[in-house]
Formats: structure tokens, sequence, C-alpha cells
């Protein structure tokens, strides 16, 4: 039997999420019927590179070209692995989709398509939304597209890939975790991720977190991601030096939601954040603002006791008091384990 040959485009291979499900997505492929490829439109480095490379997958790149160089490339490499099929899994790559060769080209919309017009400037933006057929990871995400003009029968609504198999089952990270930060066992500890960028709203964090620690003495927090270095210079803005900790880059985040009470997402935009689920099983509760598939996530749960949705950007007291709330409740009952609450509905 002939194999369907997939092109799969991507932006980048960092510490991201739509990189996370690339990968995952390629993982359970079923290689008896299909085979695939990957090509990113920048460089291909970063922390995927190689989980994907020892799959068995070949890796190319467009690299860091003029556009109009990286379309002349994009159609050769098209031409030399003759795909099937190309799957575009960055938003902004779907413009690739103007030299495919009439190929059939699936677009994919993993954020908010109105950040994404406000990021990419309005040509980008259109030629992004050129593909004929969408894969998106949440049902606004689909309203989105809709309003935007696209038929509903081209959207198709896939929801993100979990793989418990990949989160380490470490349960001594959360006390280990705590002492190497100087955290006390019985002290209420809330984590964060992501990069410094304006939809992360990482200020939303910080502002909420100043409010916390000035009214309790037993509250830290700890953020994990590429936002280390920005983030160190605003601490003392925020009266956070030696409350608040700066994890980096890292390959296991999942320690340090082990050792939180609590998953904070600030973000004012998302498409649907797998974070949340790994955050649920590492044992956090989640406060997370609305947006993107956040309820849609919310929903799984049969138990909602452990997952609060707050107004995106919204009052830093009522936040504050949602997180208190809610770290006060697990750390009662909260040894870094997985949450009996990890039942989708």
């Amino acid at each position: 039997m002939k194999k369907t040959k997939i092109l799969c485009l991507i932006g980048q291979l960092g510490n991201g999420g739509t990189e996370r499900q690339l990968y995952l997505f390629l993982k359970h492929l079923d290689r008896k019927c299909y085979d695939a490829a990957v090509l990113v439109s920048g460089r291909a480095d970063g922390r995927w590179v190689e989980p994907i490379s020892a799959l068995g997958h070949e890796i190319s790149e467009l690299g860091e070209k003029r556009r109009l160089a990286k379309f002349a490339d994009f159609r050769r490499t098209v031409g030399i692995f003759n795909p099937d099929i190309i799957f575009s899994w960055s938003f902004f790559t779907n413009a690739f989709s103007i030299a495919s060769y009439g190929i059939p080209f699936i677009g994919s919309l993993r954020g908010d398509l109105f950040a994404a017009k406000e990021q990419l400037g309005f040509l980008h933006w259109k030629l992004s939304l050129r593909p004929k057929t969408f894969i998106v990871n949440s049902a606004s995400l689909k309203s989105q597209l809709i309003s935007a003009g696209k038929k509903e029968n081209t959207i198709h609504l896939i929801d993100n890939i979990f793989d418990a198999s990949m989160i380490p089952q470490d349960k001594n990270d959360r006390l280990e975790t705590r002492k190497n930060y100087g955290i006390a066992a019985d002290a209420r500890v809330v984590v964060g991720a992501g990069r410094d960028t304006p939809e992360k709203n990482l200020d939303f964090f910080l502002a909420v977190m100043s409010n916390l620690v000035e009214k309790e003495k037993n509250i830290y927090a700890i953020i994990v991601g590429g936002c280390a270095k920005t983030v160190e210079k605003r601490l003392d803005k925020y009266g956070l030096r030696g409350r608040l900790f700066l994890a980096g880059e890292t390959d296991n985040p999942y320690k340090f939601f082990r050792a939180a009470d609590v998953f904070f997402l600030s973000s004012k935009s998302e498409g649907s954040p797998n974070v949340l689920l790994e955050a649920v099983y590492c044992g956090c509760g989640i406060v997370a603002t609305d947006v993107g598939g956040v309820r849609e996530i919310a929903a799984k749960f049969a138990n909602d006791e452990y997952f609060c949705v707050i107004k995106p950007n919204g009052c830093i007291d009522s936040a504050a008091s949602a997180i208190s709330l809610m770290t006060e409740k697990k750390s009662v009952n909260n040894s870094g384990g997985y949450m009996d609450c990890f039942s989708p509905k």
C-alpha cells in the first residue's frame, strides 16, 4: 500500500505548545500508512529537534532569508519531497499555501486570530487565512474563523493531544524543588509558565502576586519558561524579590508544577492551553483567565472545585482572592501527586 506523504510546516522548534503538539502528532502517527517530514520556516534548532529526529522524521529548514527567497526555497522543498498533503502547524506559515503547487494544504489556528492580526500585519494575516481547510484546537477559535469569513464546514476542531507518558512521575519533586528555592514545605506556592509576550500578560501575574505577598507571609511563586531575563528586571518594581523565582527554560517543567499548589494562567489570549491539563495532572489547582479554550478545558472535569476561571486582565484584588482561596484548598491536601479530579468527562 502506498503511504500518504505529509509535509509538516512549522515556524520553529522551540519550547512551545505548538511544537509539543507536532511531536505528539508524529509520535502517534501510523507509520504503516503515513510518511512525514518537517519543514521549519526559520532555523531548525531548539528543544524539539532531537526528539522529532529520534522518531525518524527528516527535518529541513528555510532559514533566515528574505520573504521571496523563502517562498522559492519552499517550492523547491515541496518539489523534492513531493507530499500528498501539506499541513501547516503555525498560523503565520499558512501563508505558504500560495506556493504549494496546488497540493492540498491544511492550515492551522492555535492562538487568538485577532491577536495574530496585530502581530503579523494585515497582508500576512490575510494570506494566513487563505487555506481552504483549517484545523483548530478550540471552539472559540472556530468561531473566530467563521467571523473572519471562513465556512464552518471547512474548519475542523481537533483537541490537543495529551500524553501522560511524557510527564515524569516523581512525587519527591514537591519537597525537593521547594528546598532548592528555600521554600518551606508548608508554604503556599503559585506556578506560572510562558514567554514574556503581550498575550501571556505576565505583568498581570506579577501584579496579582505582589498583591498577595503584601497580605500573606507564606505565599511564593515560580515562573517557568523563557521569560527569566526580562521578568527578573521587574521583581523589585513589584516587591517580589525573594518571593518569586524564575526557573527559566527547562525540559521538565513538571517538577515545578508538582512543587506548587496552584497554576495561574494570566494570559490575554490563548488557543487551547495544554499546560492546564499538564498542571492538573501534576496536582495543581487552576486559576485561569477566561480566554480561548480555557472554559472548554474546565468543562472536561467532573470535579470543578479546583478550577477557577477569572476575567482576563481584570481586577487584581479579585484575582488575588481567587488564588488565595485556591492555594488554601490545595495546600490542605496536596503531596504533589496526580489529582483525583483528573477525570475528563
